[in-house]
Parts: structure tokens; C-alpha cells; sequence
């Protein structure tokens, strides 16, 4: 029996083939000034037209775990970065930074989509799906480009809250939309948005506290700081597993975890290094694979409804930009923000299962539009956040 008879060999050797794909996509990435997010993403295209069948769907169970995997540890990095001193310095900018682009976005993709003659329901539950932003794609172009100023911390602070305000927003659209489709009072979203918010906060900082706990423990019984990779990990899988099982949002838990974490443990840097090494391998497989994801038949209707929300969502952010208050950022600041946050996955695949289910008539358009405009905006969002950061760069360079 040779090796590739032997289907065992065969998740290894896409393993392995993925992650070597890294030495060739990360030099190719720093020497051109390309994002190696949109360049893991289109490898992935290529990948998922040349597998077969079985092998595609292969690919397709992993997804889920890897991505649940990669969006934890990044949710839970992201959290914290939101140490007393951030919080003091860009509370304020950030919250009505995230609130002003949010609420933009939705306002422009809805309006666009109502006045081309789509349907009420359908509008707006995409236009609440627009307003979420993918928050791995957008941390690799940050830490691509190695940039540590006001801007990349505001845009960082965005990224975190977003969700969040995503998920509001989408659970007072269902909510309304019910009641104007049925005309009967639909409060089950707006419940559900309540114990998705309240109950990721309540186990992220229960959790949380246990991994403060265990890091002061070990720092302070060895002097020579032992790891506790292990327990990490295990505590924010932990976390996530939780989360979906009860039906909270796992991104905002893990953040909340790491907020606690890094505002209450005595020592947290050897620990946060240690989880971002293990980070980087999962986003590689991560991309790979979101580029690797079915890309559904399309038909006119389809294909014009993708092209509008492409083009509205796009908009919204840049309009957006011009709407923020002068005293959050200075006027180019202003500018490049709303296009930096365009790359999108993750929750607006999970927002629309949820919409799909509960508007059933539009569900096949709701699936296939975000898949792909989550492909589509995954492969070109994180070269606009280069260009915003790269512009950014010249205007304090000048």
C-alpha cells in the first residue's frame, strides 16, 4: 500500500502542505507590501477548486473547529490590549468611533438596498450583517505593518467593540422585522440578545478570574515563571466550549477573559507571548481555509445583490469616516478609519444561519450573499486596512 492510498496520510500531508505555504506567501507578502491575509485567502481559492470532492469536505469540517480555535485566542488577545491605561487614554474615541461607523453602515447599506427594490426584511437584516468586521484579518495587517500609534490603538479598540455593537444591532433588527412581518410583538431576539451579551460577560470574567488566579500562583511559587500554556489554552477552550453550548457570544467572551486577565494578573507578558506563538499557525490554516469555502451557483438576481452590498458596505464605511467628531481624530485619521475596518467573517456567517432560520423564505439568498461577500471582502478587506495604515504612516512622516 502506498502513501496516498493510505487516506490517514492524507489530512497530513494538507496540514503540512498549508503551513509550508507560509514561506513562500510571507516573503512574497513583506517584499511586495501585500497582506498576507488577502494572499493566504486567494491560495485557499486555488486549493478549493483543485481538491476533490472528499478532500473538500474534509476541509470544510475542519473549518469550523479552526475557526472557533483562531477567533478564541484572537478575541481573547484582543481583550487584553484593553489594559486601565488604554481604557483611560481611548475609551471615549473608541466607543463613539465603533457606535457612529456601526450605525452608518447600516443606515447606508439598508437605504441602498430599499431604494434598488429589495425587500424590507431582507435589507435590513444584511445591512445589520455589514456591520461587523472580521477581527483576525485585521490584527495580522496591523501587526504586518508594525505600526504602534494613535491610529492602529483606535482601530484596535474598534475592532474589539464592534462585535458586540454588531450583535445589538442585529438582535433589535430581528426583533423589529418580526414585528412588522407578523404584526405581533417579537421579543424572543431582543431576549436572546440579552443573555448572548450578558451571559459572555458574566463567564469571561469568572473565567478569567481562575486564569488571574493560576498566573499569580505559579509566579509567585516559581520564581522562574512556569508556563501555563497548558491551562490557558484549556481555560479559553474552555470558554468557547461553554459559549456555544449555552448560546453566548464566545468572541465576546474570550475578550472579556482577556480583559480581566491582563488588568488583574501580576504578570501576564510571558503568557501573552506564549499564546501568540501558538496564534500565528492557526491563522495560516484559518485563511487557507476560509479561501477554500464553497462558493455557491449564483444567479442574476444573486449576483446583483452581492454587487450592491459590496458597494453600499464599502461606502457606509467611508462615509462613515467623514461623520466621526472632530475631537476623536484629526481629518486624515478621519478619512482612512472607516476603510480599514473592511474585512468581514466570522459572526456575519453566524448572524446569518441565525437569520436564515428565522426567515426562512429568504434564507438561500441570505447564505449565498454573505459567503460571498465574506470571501470577497476577506480577499480585498485587508489591502484597504494596508492602505489606510500605509497613508496614515506618510502623514506623520511628513
Amino acid at each position: 500500500m502506498t502513501v496516498m492510498q493510505d487516506f490517514s496520510a492524507i489530512p497530513l500531508l494538507l496540514l503540512g502542505s498549508m503551513f509550508l505555504v507560509s514561506l513562500i506567501i510571507s516573503p512574497i507578502a513583506n517584499k511586495f507590501n501585500i497582506p498576507r491575509v488577502s494572499l493566504f485567502i486567494s491560495c485557499g481559492l486555488i486549493i478549493g477548486q483543485m481538491l476533490p470532492e472528499q478532500l473538500h469536505q474534509l476541509t470544510q469540517q475542519w473549518f469550523s473547529m479552526i475557526a472557533n480555535v483562531t477567533l478564541l485566542i484572537v478575541g481573547y488577545l484582543l481583550g487584553t490590549e484593553l489594559t486601565r491605561d488604554y481604557l483611560k487614554n481611548y475609551a471615549k474615541v473608541v466607543s463613539i468611533s465603533t457606535i457612529a461607523i456601526s450605525l452608518t453602515t447600516f443606515i447606508v447599506v439598508c437605504s441602498g438596498l430599499l431604494l434598488l427594490g429589495f425587500a424590507l426584511e431582507l435589507s435590513a437584516i444584511l445591512a445589520a450583517v455589514a456591520v461587523a468586521t472580521d477581527p483576525a484579518s485585521t490584527l495580522d495587517v496591523i501587526k504586518q505593518s508594525r505600526l504602534n500609534n494613535r491610529f492602529t490603538q483606535i482601530l484596535q479598540g474598534i475592532v474589539a467593540l464592534d462585535d458586540a455593537v454588531a450583535l445589538v444591532i442585529f438582535s433589535v433588527v430581528l426583533s423589529v422585522v418580526s414585528v412588522l412581518a407578523i404584526d405581533e410583538p417579537q421579543f424572543g431576539p431582543l431576549l436572546h440578545m440579552a443573555w448572548e451579551l450578558s451571559g459572555a460577560v458574566l463567564l469571561g470574567a469568572a473565567v478569567g478570574a481562575l486564569l488571574v488566579w493560576l498566573l499569580n500562583m505559579k509566579r509567585y511559587a516559581d520564581s522562574q515563571q512556569q508556563s501555563v500554556l497548558i491551562e490557558s489554552l484549556g481555560l479559553i477552550l474552555l470558554t468557547g466550549g461553554l459559549s456555544l453550548y449555552f448560546q453566548f457570544s464566545f468572541l465576546l467572551a474570550a475578550m472579556v477573559m482577556g480583559v480581566v486577565v491582563v488588568n488583574f494578573s501580576d504578570d501576564s507578558q510571558q503568557h501573552l507571548h506564549e499564546l501568540e506563538f501558538i496564534e500565528q499557525p492557526l491563522l495560516v490554516l484559518f485563511f487557507i481555509l476560509a479561501g477554500a469555502s464553497p462558493i455557491l451557483s449564483l444567479d442574476t438576481h444573486i449576483i446583483g445583490l452581492v454587487i450592491a452590498y459590496l458597494i453600499l458596505r464599502t461606502a457606509g464605511r467611508f462615509v462613515a469616516g467623514f461623520l466621526l467628531p472632530k475631537q476623536a481624530l484629526n481629518r486624515q485619521d478621519r478619512h482612512c478609519l472607516g476603510i480599514a475596518l473592511l474585512p468581514q467573517a466570522g459572526i456575519a456567517m453566524g448572524m446569518a444561519l441565525l437569520a436564515s432560520q428565522q426567515f426562512p423564505e429568504h434564507a438561500n439568498t441570505i447564505i449565498t450573499v454573505t459567503i460571498m461577500v465574506t470571501v470577497l471582502f476577506e480577499l480585498v478587506g485587508p489591502m484597504f486596512t494596508s492602505f489606510a495604515l500605509k497613508r496614515i504612516e506618510r502623514g506623520n512622516n511628513n
